[in-house]
């Protein structure tokens, strides 16, 4: 549910300004702007060009892609793509008041729409919503309040876990957020 960006750095040796043109194959997991700026080479070495590639992976695993860059003067870069996505780490501790709550955001990265559920693994913790849809590529959030147990020793700290599936991808791992709430003295 995350983004990466590097920057792809080559060497230009158009005497004149221009823009290149960018292309992926794979525009949904790398994006690139469609037109770059291209300073002219104030000398033989030519001059540093950086542009920024954003990775969002759709899937577990090792993806590859090729980056093109086309120059008005006929001048062509190719740069090979490669990035890996592991399973979702675990993201907080989010602190959350008694009697208060939390707003906990997480990305849909995939191409499509999703459906999400929502689920807690301690009582004293509650979920807004048990799911919600969110659009592709799109940010969702969930909101968790806190309500300690009676039995909850005053002035203790109770930690959760909110687990975020994508009830569409059962196959991909959930989302794990840790929880943590302080009981009143």
């Amino acid at each position: 549910g995350g983004c990466q960006e590097e920057m792809f750095t080559f060497t230009s040796f158009a005497s004149a300004a221009s823009s290149a043109t960018a292309e992926v194959k794979k525009g949904d997991v790398f994006q690139v702007e469609k037109s770059h700026p291209i300073p002219a080479a104030d000398s033989w070495d030519g001059v540093q060009v950086k542009m920024p590639v954003t990775f969002e992976p759709t899937e577990i695993g090792t993806t590859e892609d090729t980056l093109s860059l086309t120059m008005p003067d006929g001048g062509n870069y190719v740069c090979e793509l490669v990035a890996t996505c592991t399973a979702p780490l675990p993201q907080g501790p989010f602190d959350v008041a008694p009697g208060g709550s939390h707003v906990v955001d997480f990305r849909n990265c995939f191409s499509d729409a999703a459906s999400f559920s929502f689920s807690v693994d301690s009582p004293s913790f509650k979920v807004a919503s048990a799911s919600a849809n969110v659009s592709a590529k799109s940010n969702g959030n969930v909101s968790v309040s806190f309500a300690p147990v009676e039995s909850a020793t005053p002035g203790s700290t109770i930690s959760a876990k909110l687990f975020v599936r994508c009830v569409d991808r059962p196959e991909i791992p959930p989302w794990v957020f840790y929880l943590r709430g302080k009981v009143a003295a």
